[in-house]
């Protein structure tokens, strides 16, 4: 038998009445019922992780758009401003990189303050593995236990990280 971790990730999401949305991506003619109910104006980011090896937070995140001030602001260490992030964007989402110490880190939105721990990265538990990432949401359970005994018979796949986004036909345990 495998063994399996299950680890929630880090994120942080925002009130959904409070007064800080993420804006919608597409044009209002274009904003079917769909899209409306399944679009996420919350999540600030999806996870945080201190890496040891470069000294500092990455965060995770969907793309920030209009909450990337919120965010960047936000941002104190010790309860003073941090001043240096390394920020990278893609397509669909982007990648912080706050240097320093694992201690401190907070995010300040209106009057609250957040501790901004950073996970332990798992990076180290695939080293030197032949490993499948995906995404999954609502496939069934009995496939992705095939699929991945496929890529280990046929591939020699030894390490599978799996991402549940949202299912709602079972519980990520």
């Amino acid at each position: 038998m495998a063994e399996v971790i299950i680890h929630h990730l880090n994120g942080f999401r925002l009130s959904p009445k409070g007064p800080h949305l993420r804006d919608h991506v597409r044009p209002l003619l274009r904003q079917t019922r769909n899209y409306l109910e399944n679009y996420d104006r919350t999540t600030l980011f999806y996870d945080c992780v201190y890496i040891e090896r470069e000294r500092g937070h990455l965060f995770t995140a969907p793309r920030f758009l209009n909450l990337w001030d919120l965010f960047r602001k936000g941002l104190r260490r010790n309860g003073r401003k941090v001043k240096r992030v390394l920020r990278f964007t893609w397509l669909r989402f982007e990648q912080i990189f706050v240097p320093g110490p694992r201690d401190g880190l907070t995010l300040k939105i209106g009057k609250d303050t957040y501790p901004m721990p950073g996970r332990s990265s798992y990076a180290g538990s695939f080293a030197g593995l032949n490993a499948l990432v995906a995404v999954s949401k609502n496939n069934h359970l009995d496939w992705i236990r095939d699929w991945a005994q496929f890529h280990a018979t046929d591939h020699g796949t030894n390490g599978v990280v799996l991402f549940d986004n949202g299912s709602t036909d079972y519980t990520v345990d």
